[in-house]
C-alpha cells in the first residue's frame, strides 16, 4: 500500500484536499443535484435507507447517559430533501428546518 493510500485510510488525507479553487467550484457544481439525480427527486419511489447508520454513527451520541433518553435539541438539515433522516428522532425535536435547492424549505418536518 502506498503512503498516499495509507493517508486516505487513516483520514489524514481526504478526497479533494489537493483541489484548486476552480476544482472545488466544479465539484460543488457537480454535486449540487447529484443525490436528487440518483432518484431522490421522485418522492413516490424514493427510499431512505440510512436510519440504522444514523443511529450508529450519530443519534446514539445525543442520548443522555443518566436516563438513556434523547436530549431535546434543534436540528438543521442541509440538503435534507424530505427530512426523512430525522424520523427516528423527530419526537425529540422541538422544531427542525430542512433546506435543499431542489425542494422548498419545510419546517417541522
Amino acid at each position: 500500500m502506498s503512503s498516499q493510500e495509507k493517508k486516505k485510510f487513516t483520514g489524514e488525507y481526504l478526497y479533494g484536499d489537493d483541489f484548486s479553487s476552480q476544482e472545488v467550484e466544479l465539484w460543488f457544481k457537480d454535486e449540487a443535484e447529484a443525490y436528487a439525480k440518483l432518484g431522490a427527486k421522485n418522492k413516490d419511489t424514493y427510499k431512505y435507507s440510512y436510519h440504522e447508520l444514523n443511529k450508529l454513527h450519530g443519534f446514539r451520541f445525543i442520548i443522555s447517559n443518566s436516563s438513556n433518553k434523547f436530549i431535546k435539541f434543534k436540528a438543521l438539515g442541509l440538503g435534507s430533501a424530505y427530512g426523512i433522516e430525522f424520523f427516528p428522532i423527530i419526537s425529540h425535536l422541538p422544531e427542525s428546518v430542512t433546506g435543499n435547492r431542489s425542494w422548498p424549505i419545510c419546517t417541522r418536518v
